[in-house]
This record gives C-alpha cells, structure tokens and sequence, in this order.
C-alpha cells in the first residue's frame, strides 16, 4: 500500500507494506484516521491461483476501500489488480498495457485537488 502527502512545497510519499491483499483496507482506514495523509493510494496484486480465494480476497477488498472511500474523509486511490496470471500482472504493471499504478495514482492526484475545492 502506498499512501500519499502532497502540499505545494513538498511532496511526500509513504510507503506501508502489509501481509498481504486482505489488511490493505484495514490498514489503509487506520491510517487515514490517524490524519496527516492528503489522499491513500492502494497498490496490490492478488493472482489466480487453483481455487477462487482470490476473487474473495479480491472483492472484499475492493469493498472494505470504496466503504472508506465514501465515509473516510481523503481520497482514496485503487491500483489493487486480480490478474489470471503473473504474466497479466506485469503487463499491467507497465510491460504491455500501461501503468495501471501510475494511472491509479494519476486519478488520486485528480481527487485530491477536487477535495480541496470542494472542502467543508
């Protein structure tokens, strides 16, 4: 997971390592209740494997950061992809399709500075 603080004269990114799929949303809200952070960007890869535990894994994540997303108060930012194989995630990772993280961060970036226009 990587989350984000950015102000117009420094720009400062943080990086979490969690265990694994499951805790990015947990870890992400406490994070953002803590306070400090401008926007969180969650980056992971969960891969197919030989049963479905990973479309489980996959959308309760998916859920537990659009529910913080909705009721937290930063922007959060989803780069978590669930790929078929190792060879899908990299070329979504910037091999052959373009940068999905870049692009995830591209679009918090974008919704950061509309939370700040829009502040209460």
């Amino acid at each position: 997971m990587l989350l984000t603080r950015l102000s117009e004269k420094e720009c400062a990114v943080e990086v979490f390592w969690v265990p694994g799929s499951f805790e990015i949303a947990g870890t992400a809200a406490r994070l953002a209740e803590k306070g400090g952070y401008d926007g969180i960007l969650a980056l992971g890869c969960l891969i197919e494997g030989e049963t479905d535990h990973y479309k489980l894994l996959a959308t309760e994540v998916a859920k537990g950061l659009a529910k913080l997303a909705v009721e937290g108060s930063v922007p959060v930012g989803f780069g978590v992809l669930a790929t078929h194989s190792f060879e899908d995630a990299l070329n979504r990772a910037g091999i052959k399709a373009g940068n999905e993280g870049a692009l995830a961060m591209r679009s918090l970036i974008e919704m950061m500075d509309l939370y700040g226009q829009v502040k209460k």
